[in-house]
């Protein structure tokens, strides 16, 4: 597949490039939008919110989600929003040649 010259296989490889970028950037988005969410849908602000994370994670119930088709929309959202930024570092990445952003 490394050798492939397709356009569907040359945008999936700029994720396989930059894995760990990808992770920790969208981690912290589903996180945060869960949270907005999950105070939008309940009316809470955010320090009505108890952040114990032993209790639940973050403050969410599990009655506090959503169904699967709109975590496949959500999912789809964040990689096609997530793309350009990750193009962009991979573009930094490789012109670049600090020893740090091997790990990255």
């Amino acid at each position: 597949l490394e050798q492939g010259n397709g356009t569907i296989l040359k945008t999936v490889s700029v994720f396989g490039r930059v894995p760990l970028f990808y992770f920790v950037l969208h981690f912290f988005i589903i996180h945060a939008s869960a949270l907005i969410l999950f105070m939008y849908m309940t009316g809470k602000s955010f320090s009505e919110i108890d952040l114990h994370f032993s209790k639940s994670f973050g403050g969410i119930t599990p009655e506090g989600g959503v169904t699967l088709p709109w975590v496949y929309v959500a999912w789809i959202t964040l990689v096609i929003l997530l793309y350009p930024i990750c193009k962009l570092y991979d573009r930094y990445k490789s012109s670049h040649k600090e020893w740090w952003l091997s790990y990255m």
